[in-house]
C-alpha cells in the first residue's frame, strides 16, 4: 500500500468516519495520483485552487507549497483535522460548510 492510502485508512478509523455514497463521499489514496494532479495544475504563486470536499488535506499539503489553497469540507471530524492540520499555513483556508450552499 501507499503511504497516503495508509494514512487515510487510519484516520477514515481514528476519526470514525462512515462512508456516504449519497453525499459522494470518496478519499484520494493514491500517490501517484495526487502528485499528477498536482503536477498537471502548472500552478503559479498567483493562483487560488479551491478544493472542496477536502477531506484529510491530501491536496492542500502539496497546494499550499505552490499558491493558496481554499478547502471546503461539510463533515466536521475532517474539518476539525484540517482547522489542526494548518492553522499556521498561510496560504490554507478552510472553511466548514457544504459547498453546495454557500
Amino acid at each position: 500500500m501507499s503511504q497516503l492510502r495508509d494514512t487515510i485508512i487510519k484516520l477514515v478509523d481514528d476519526y470514525k468516519i462512515k462512508s456516504s455514497n449519497e453525499n459522494g463521499q470518496n478519499f484520494l489514496v493514491d500517490d501517484e495520483v495526487l502528485n499528477e494532479e498536482v503536477k498537471q495544475g502548472e500552478l503559479k504563486p498567483s493562483d487560488v485552487v479551491l478544493d472542496i470536499g477536502a477531506g484529510f488535506g491530501s491536496i492542500e499539503t502539496l497546494v499550499s507549497k505552490k499558491c493558496r489553497i481554499i478547502a471546503i469540507e461539510k463533515e466536521i471530524k475532517c474539518y476539525s483535522y484540517l482547522i489542526d492540520k494548518y492553522e499556521i499555513d498561510p496560504n490554507v483556508q478552510i472553511i466548514n460548510a457544504d459547498a453546495l450552499e454557500i
